[in-house]
């Protein structure tokens, strides 16, 4: 009798966690009595991933060993983890006054707490450009929202 309590318990626990990321999704409903699932919840937020690329050449550009580190543990906590993208800004406008660059460009995507928001494309030249324009009309800090456009 225990045992088959056991079982039972543990497997509708088991159905529960399983189930629990989907069912919102499929009913659209308030996740309220379900686990729902979301990529960052505190750990990977505040955090940006970089790719540059020479605007000249199109060749693309090691930031950390563009910035003198040999290696990723080199480097201060502040220069290997970007937090927002005013931090990615001014750590491109470092690399383009270090290696005399005229234009980089920058592909930058944050963590927020439904996934990545792509905040930089490329569009801009980094070494000219504010972070406002960098970013595209996104908000510089989390959740990375894009301004609407205001209609007369």
């Amino acid at each position: 009798m225990i045992r088959a309590l056991r079982v039972v318990v543990g497997l509708a626990a088991s159905l529960y966690l399983l189930a629990g990321p989907a069912v919102p999704q499929v009913h659209k409903g308030d996740p309220r009595w379900w686990p729902a699932w979301r990529m960052f919840t505190g750990f990977g937020l505040d955090l940006c991933t970089v790719a540059l690329t020479n605007g000249v050449t199109g060749e693309p550009i090691e930031r950390l060993e563009a910035l003198g580190y040999e290696h990723f543990w080199d480097a201060p906590i502040g220069q290997r983890t970007l937090r927002d993208p005013g931090a990615v800004s001014g750590q491109v406008k470092t690399i383009c006054k270090k290696l005399d660059l005229e234009d980089v460009r920058v592909d930058a995507f944050c963590a927020v707490e439904q996934g990545w928001v792509h905040v930089a494309t490329g569009k801009e030249n980094a070494c000219i450009a504010n972070t406002r324009d960098l970013v595209e009309g996104h908000d510089t800090k989390r959740p990375y929202k894009k301004a609407k456009k205001k209609t007369p």
